[in-house]
């Protein structure tokens, strides 16, 4: 499965969408990340090397970061974490232990790992009845 979709316009049926994203000449090559009504112009090489690096690049500059899920039993450890190659469990003070600040440190180094891999979390005093049931 790719990770950047690839599509064409053809401008003389399209004139709306031509005018709506500023098309002066061709070939245009816009990348839409996040923001789909701020495209991206690519104004590098018109190889195909080039254009995938580039896609590339925006791909790990736009793509949304992986959600941390709380693990509060094993149906939810089965759901987000029996397909995955990798699945980080993370085991945080409970929230009334530590200071905010330090909790979001702890998130903050789980979301760094291993870009798209599933991450759950669970918590004092729950994380003990969930470890007992996976």
């Amino acid at each position: 499965m790719g990770k950047v979709k690839l599509g064409h316009v053809d401008c003389d049926s399209e004139k709306s969408l031509m005018n709506r994203f500023n098309v002066q000449g061709f070939p245009t090559i816009l990348v839409f990340g996040v923001d789909k009504d701020s495209p991206v112009l690519y104004e590098g090489a018109r190889v195909a090397s080039a254009i995938e690096a580039f896609a590339l690049e925006q791909l790990e500059t736009n793509v949304a970061p992986p959600k941390v899920t709380k693990l509060t039993s094993a149906e939810v450890m089965e759901e987000k974490c029996s397909s995955a190659a990798i699945c980080f469990v993370t085991f945080l003070p409970n929230i009334l232990d530590s200071k905010a600040e330090e909790r979001n440190n702890y998130l903050e180094l789980l979301l760094s790992l291993q870009g798209n891999s599933k991450k759950v979390l669970t918590a004092l005093p729950g994380q003990l009845l969930v470890s007992s049931q996976i």
